[in-house]
């Protein structure tokens, strides 16, 4: 990245973080707009610097595929589909976008019948669906194929959601 060649060398020792827990977000005054942190859980020193810009080539083939939901007619599925709505799939490329911001991949991506667009996320023994519909957002829930729960959700609870999907990584 020519960017970071063109900042200032510097280097935060494990001590800095324990000692001062605003170090983090120093290093991201540091870095601000063009660059997103991630400060890994399994190290207490592991801090990775990635081009906001850059989405995953998993995440960027999921867009691609939700972008191609909009060149499907009524009744595409032959069973009285409707057409998925414009607004589902800006919602639903947003909230991709979001989990690749948390370094997510989302898993799987296909439209439903009425005019929504299902998005998987799945780790392990967690599977998180969520339904993006052109006037609501709803998730359901899955740990070791059992359902735990449903309901709705907004763009701000994007974040919560990602932490229920992430509590179950094992190092």
């Amino acid at each position: 990245m020519t960017v970071l060649n063109n900042l200032a060398s510097f280097r935060i020792t494990d001590s800095d973080i324990m000692e001062d827990t605003s170090t983090v977000a120093k290093l991201h005054s540091i870095l601000f707009s063009p660059f997103k942190i991630d400060v890994s859980e399994r190290f207490d020193s592991a801090i990775s610097v990635v081009s906001v810009n850059a989405i995953s080539r998993e995440n960027e083939e999921i867009i691609n595929n939700i972008k191609s939901f909009q060149f499907l007619n009524e009744n595409w599925d032959e069973d009285n589909a409707k057409k998925i709505s414009p607004i589902s799939i800006r919602r639903s490329i947003d909230i991709v976008k979001r989990f690749d911001f948390l370094n997510r991949n989302v898993y799987f991506a296909g439209p439903g019948p009425n005019e929504e667009i299902l998005l998987l996320i799945k780790e392990n023994s967690k599977e998180l669906e969520l339904l993006i519909y052109p006037n609501k957002l709803k998730f359901v829930k899955f740990e070791n194929n059992e359902f735990k729960s449903q309901g709705d959700f907004t763009m701000e609870d994007i974040s919560e959601l990602h932490k229920w999907a992430k509590s179950f990584e094992r190092w």
